[in-house]
């Protein structure tokens, strides 16, 4: 496909099929099929013939290809980075099942098209960064004077798709679902550490002022959101491990011993997991 094509569908957001905008109508059911979009054969552009779910993954690929010279390479009809196995769809699906099934959702069509979002969403994620890395594998292996400088920008600009990407995610999810539910999502994407390092702070160091709760609860929404556009299991925990760090030395500062007091605190769960035998 070009690239004109991509750019068409994206820069005006309309859906080839029903004309209306893309974030009004992505992922939910057609009136040709009445099937959900993810799965759907109708649900196809009219100016390229493919699937309209990849549009906004490409559209986040273009806007890292303007930052780096490689735009020509879109043109390429097959690009790896934007086909997914059977065996990938079906674990991701699986994930994302797993997700909504938390969110009370009765409806079994809302259902099938949230489920649709999120495993657009891992979709993306994975291309981006599989993409991003590639091209600073390539920039390791070239030799140029500039190279820390190339890679860098390759670095920015994946950072600036994904700031992309995860707002229109939450925007489309906005349109699906209430904030408590939005919130599940973002805990389910990220295996709930949030609350998990907020509960265990609470219960190691109980006399935590408000305002300290605040900056650890702050620290940790922020590694959240964060942590929700990156790819793998252990990239999310290791962004989650950076802003623990940053807590740590916060409450270094503030005067905890934090060694002692994580000592002493795992020793008490284990005393309180014995008696409980």
């Amino acid at each position: 496909m070009s690239i004109n094509c991509v750019m068409k569908i994206s820069s005006a957001n309309i859906c080839a099929i029903c004309g209306k905008p893309l974030l009004t109508t992505f992922a939910k059911i057609r009136a040709i099929c009445g099937k959900p979009f993810l799965t759907t054969s109708a649900s196809i552009c009219a100016i390229c013939g493919k699937p309209l779910i990849l549009h906004s993954l490409k559209f986040s690929l273009i806007f890292l290809f303007l930052f780096n010279g490689y735009l020509t390479s879109f043109s390429q009809s097959k690009n790896p980075y934007l086909n997914f196995s059977e065996d990938y769809t079906n674990v991701i699906t699986a994930r994302s099942a797993k997700i909504v099934n938390t969110l009370d959702i009765a409806d079994s069509m809302k259902y099938y098209r949230v489920l649709s979002i999120i495993v657009e969403q891992y979709r993306n994620l994975s291309a981006t960064h599989d993409f991003k890395d590639a091209l600073i594998k390539q920039k390791k292996d070239q030799n140029i004077t500039d190279k820390d400088a190339q890679i860098n920008s390759v670095k920015d600009s994946a950072n600036a798709a994904l700031y992309l990407m995860h707002a229109r995610f939450l925007a489309v999810l906005a349109s699906e679902l209430d904030a408590n539910q939005i919130e599940k999502v973002k805990d389910g994407m990220t295996y709930n550490v949030m609350h998990n390092t907020y509960n265990a702070f609470l219960d190691m160091l109980p006399e935590l002022t408000g305002d300290q709760k605040r900056y650890i609860y702050t620290a940790l929404y922020e590694a959240r959101e964060l942590a929700m556009d990156e790819s793998s299991s252990k990239a999310k925990h290791a962004m989650f491990g950076k802003y623990k760090g940053r807590i740590n030395n916060y409450l270094s500062a503030q005067g905890y011993d934090l060694a002692k007091r994580s000592k002493e605190w795992q020793e008490r769960l284990k005393n309180e997991d014995k008696s409980k035998e």
